[in-house]
């Protein structure tokens, strides 16, 4: 493969399509691909539920029937991949795959805002500005490019409302804007807007080095 592909991936590999949809249930993935017939609901049926929750996940259709290619770009399907399939065909389509992966990726992250709500003010904050959230008390603060503001809240719900593409937990007190981390080692993560050390707990390590390696692509 060459060398521009070599990329660190988190993969999963489902037996049919139920079995997919169990293993994504509580996670987000950016690329699919997917054969058409398989037992039970088949590839064109998985699609449309990937579609339910996520509009902008990249969609393959890798299979030998020619006849679900309009049911597929119903779907917004990136490509329709005819089996057999060569392997300089399969190369070609990776690059355009993770070309697209970079546009909608860099497009999340200039376009996604926080909405900080106090007693006093609601702000709307780019999640590009964004560089950690730091859980004091019953407070959560948040650090950016631009200033340092709190608010009352839980990090069970911030969890829920940011967009886990682009922020990570690395501690129990800390989640961090994976586009703005310089580096991992055993206890601390670097921040590079301002050189910022974060520690980071032996549970989170493991995601938090993905992370980094991730946003090599």
């Amino acid at each position: 493969m060459d060398a521009e592909l070599e990329h660190q991936f988190q993969c999963i590999v489902a037996n049919s399509g139920e079995e997919l949809l169990e293993k994504i249930k509580d996670e987000r993935f950016d690329i699919f691909l997917l054969d058409i017939q398989m037992g039970g609901l088949n590839g064109i049926e998985i699609a449309k539920k990937i579609r339910e929750k996520d509009n902008e996940a990249i969609i393959v259709f890798m299979t030998g029937y020619r006849k679900y290619t309009l049911e597929a770009f119903e779907i917004n399907a990136f490509h329709y991949l005819i089996k057999p399939i060569m392997p300089e065909k399969f190369r070609n389509l990776m690059k355009r795959v993770l070309k697209r992966f970079h546009e909608i990726k860099v497009h999340r992250e200039n376009t996604q805002k926080f909405i900080l709500k106090t007693q006093s003010m609601i702000m709307k904050i780019d999640y590009k500005d964004i560089l950690y959230f730091e859980k004091d008390f019953r407070k959560i603060k948040i650090y950016t490019v631009k200033g340092n503001y709190d608010f009352y809240g839980s990090f069970k719900a911030l969890l829920t409302e940011l967009d886990q593409n682009i922020f990570i937990r690395c501690h129990q007190g800390f989640v961090v804007n994976k586009n703005k981390i310089v580096r991992c080692n055993n206890e601390q993560i670097l921040i590079n807007a301002n050189r910022t050390r974060i520690s980071v707990s032996r549970k989170y390590k493991n995601n938090v080095i993905r992370a980094i390696e991730s946003n090599e692509l």
